[in-house]
């Protein structure tokens, strides 16, 4: 059976989907924080083209930052217009990523290096470094990207347990680019996780430094308790950050 030319499993498929992204930025939109406005012009785009060709060059080059933008605005464009993915770490000089345990947004555990399309979400984990903080702790975030193209919306979520979020943990790292060659995404459809996994070795072609100050949610991360339901967390959110 066919439905105005197109298969009607395609058809109804694609509905599911629809209503699926439609259901999700409202929920989103009511629970999470979406992305700051990027706002382009030409200026800023010529200007992000010509640090784009230091960081893309492979010789690992940390990018001299002397333009009057902020700078996850350059790591969001770099991300969406270039064959790249991006990788936030505490540490810097770091000349290659080897593949290590982890779990996958799904709770599945992986052996692979992690990256992603984002480029609000590394900054995060690169001005947090939890090795001052050696009791047990619990780190909860979220980024969610909701359709493609120019209906794309992505939205966050940034959360620590109390003592954690109190302790002195901010710190400078660097968020590294990184080909996206040897990567595959680890979920897919309307409404996805923007994880990627490589399972081999990879090298950054460059790098871009970064400070709690460079965090668009600096102020918009909340606080929950040491063992609190997740969904809880999730639900609390907005409240908690509502004064941010």
């Amino acid at each position: 059976m066919c439905l105005f030319g197109e298969p009607a499993g395609i058809v109804a498929a694609t509905m599911r989907e629809a209503l699926t992204a439609v259901a999700a930025r409202l929920l989103f939109g009511l629970l999470l924080r979406r992305a700051p406005l990027l706002a382009m012009d030409a200026a800023k785009r010529a200007a992000f083209e010509s640090a784009a060709a230091v960081v893309l060059t492979g010789e690992g080059r940390t990018l001299a930052w002397d333009l009057p933008y902020p700078k996850h605005e350059f790591t969001r464009y770099l991300a969406a217009h270039h064959p790249v993915l991006l990788h936030g770490t505490p540490r810097t000089g770091v000349e290659r990523l080897e593949p290590a345990e982890q779990t996958l947004f799904d709770g599945s555990r992986a052996t692979a290096v992690f990256a992603t399309d984002d480029g609000i979400w590394p900054i995060f984990f690169a001005t947090i470094d939890r090795a001052r903080h050696r009791v047990p702790y619990s780190l909860r975030n979220a980024a969610m990207v909701v359709e493609r193209g120019a209906k794309e919306r992505r939205y966050y979520l940034f959360s620590m347990d109390r003592d954690l979020h109190d302790a002195d943990v901010r710190c400078r790292g660097e968020v590294l680019v990184l080909p996206r060659a040897t990567f595959r995404q680890t979920g897919s459809g309307a409404v996805r996780f923007p994880e990627w996994v490589s399972d081999s070795a990879v090298t950054p072609l460059g790098r871009v430094e970064v400070g709690p100050e460079d965090f668009p949610f600096r102020g918009q991360i909340s606080a929950h308790r040491l063992g609190e339901w997740f969904p809880l967390t999730w639900l609390l959110y907005r409240r908690r950050t509502r004064r941010s």
